[in-house]
């Protein structure tokens, strides 16, 4: 075979390389969106929510999270194959050392041993040692920084340390004990003394000489502690992807909905989800009136990846106490789902229903897909890709209501969400029957969804 054929040969061998590793790239992408919202759809999101990667050209992050430990946050990306990055989260969750703040008030007699203050430690297994240690001290007319002997860097449990702080003519100190166990460490503090002039360089010995009560106590400490650590991880910020900037978030602790547990990542059907805990009235806000997502007139559609959950609960949406401003799910009330918009007259809201035999869906992870219509019919709803209940009446405007919300409503105090949620994708158009059913295959190929 001559120099040429063989050149020819080789460059039809790496072309073909080259054209099956693009393929495989975009079929991966169909797989997950990229191809499906990139071209596929005429149609761009308002906002999209995920814990997959949604479009080819997103650079962001999923979500934000805060680690019950220690209350650090980070944010939380994707894969190169646009998965969320459960490895990152992992470690972000089982950190290896961490550094907690408290603030006490000390109560004792004069010379006598002060209560005990338990500092919680959420998600530590053990705890090994304290290796760093900062605080202040007070007293009746002035406090500050305390400082410690050097020798006392690193501090196991049952150890004692000597604290002071200099006032500008005596040293004020006090002995604090730590003892430790599987999620809290036991501080007390015992009757303080004082000694005359700087004594911090050389706390132990004035201690030990020191005299008389000093009225001064530790009720500021920050300790950086080692140990093994499996943190849960709350949902600070679940980030849009649609390129709107529309973030939902949650600064309140309490209501952060969870994504990870005792070390272990949420999933639903093996993929990673964020699950919403109606106890804890849990939710992701933003504020954005109801025209950003959908168009003035009530249009749209919401596409859900999520478990219904029992009892009496909205997955998302827009509601007020008096019903004039509607653009939510109850998935499930009462083992019937119930599509909410607001009438022609704004004085009530239009509801489409769906009865879910037997709770069938509640804590399956399913598609759905809820379209408000300018024409008969006016609302449909979607299961698994198949119209299952369409609604007659037509719709009403927007109106002031600013308050949008993933995981419930705050329109009565029960209507909470109670299981996962995996996608939430908005638009201002109402969708066809055939864009549902591409939207539903691929997050059917995705989440393994019935």
């Amino acid at each position: 075979m001559s120099f040429n054929r063989l050149l020819i040969l080789f460059m039809f061998i790496s072309m073909f390389k080259i054209s099956f590793a693009q393929n495989e790239q975009k079929m991966f992408w169909a797989l997950n969106q990229c191809q499906l919202f990139g071209s596929k759809l005429s149609v761009k999101p308002t906002a999209a929510y995920s814990l997959r990667k949604l479009f080819c050209n997103y650079a962001g992050y999923a979500v934000n999270v805060r680690r019950d430990v220690d209350n650090a946050t980070q944010d939380i990306g994707f894969t190169p194959k646009g998965d969320l990055d459960t490895n990152n989260l992992k470690t972000f969750i089982t950190p290896t050392s961490v550094t907690i703040s408290y603030s006490a008030t000390y109560i004792g007699a004069p010379g006598g041993t002060y209560n005990t203050t338990n500092i919680p430690v959420p998600g530590a297994i053990s705890i090994s040692s304290i290796t760093a240690i900062s605080g202040m001290m007070n007293g009746a007319s002035i406090s500050g920084d305390f400082a410690f002997t050097s020798s006392q860097q690193t501090i196991t449990s049952g150890q004692s340390i000597i604290v002071g702080f200099w006032d500008g003519t005596n040293t004020k100190m006090a002995k604090i004990t730590f003892t430790f166990s599987a999620n809290n460490i036991a501080v007390i503090q015992v009757g303080s003394r004082y000694q005359g002039g700087d004594q911090t360089a050389n706390l132990v010995n004035a201690y030990n000489n020191g005299t008389g009560f000093s009225g001064y106590n530790v009720h500021t400490l920050s300790l950086t502690i080692s140990g093994t650590f499996n943190s849960s991880a709350y949902v600070t910020k679940w980030y849009d992807q649609s390129g709107n900037g529309r973030d939902v978030s949650q600064a309140t602790a309490s209501q952060q909905p969870r994504i990870a547990n005792a070390g272990a990542v949420e999933k639903s059907n093996g993929k990673a989800s964020v699950l919403f805990i109606s106890a804890n009235q849990t939710e992701l806000t933003a504020t954005l009136s109801p025209s950003a997502l959908f168009t003035s007139s009530y249009i749209g559609t919401a596409s859900l990846v999520l478990e219904a959950s029992a009892n009496n609960t909205s997955a998302f949406g827009y509601s007020n106490s008096t019903q004039t401003n509607r653009w939510q799910a109850h998935m499930d009330e009462g083992g019937i789902l119930e599509f909410d918009c607001t009438n022609t007259s704004n004085t009530a809201s239009v509801r489409t229903s769906y009865n879910n035999a037997a709770n069938a869906n509640q804590g399956v992870l399913r598609t759905y897909a809820l379209v408000a219509n300018s024409a008969s019919p006016y609302q449909n709803i979607y299961i698994s890709g198949s119209s299952v209940a369409t609604g007659t009446t037509a719709l009403g405007s927007t109106n002031s209501t600013t308050n949008f919300q993933i995981g419930g409503i705050n329109e009565f105090s029960t209507y909470w969400h109670n299981n996962h949620i995996s996608e939430a994708i908005f638009y201002n158009q109402a969708l066809s029957s055939a864009m549902v059913s591409t939207i539903n295959s691929n997050q059917k190929a995705y989440y393994g969804t019935p």
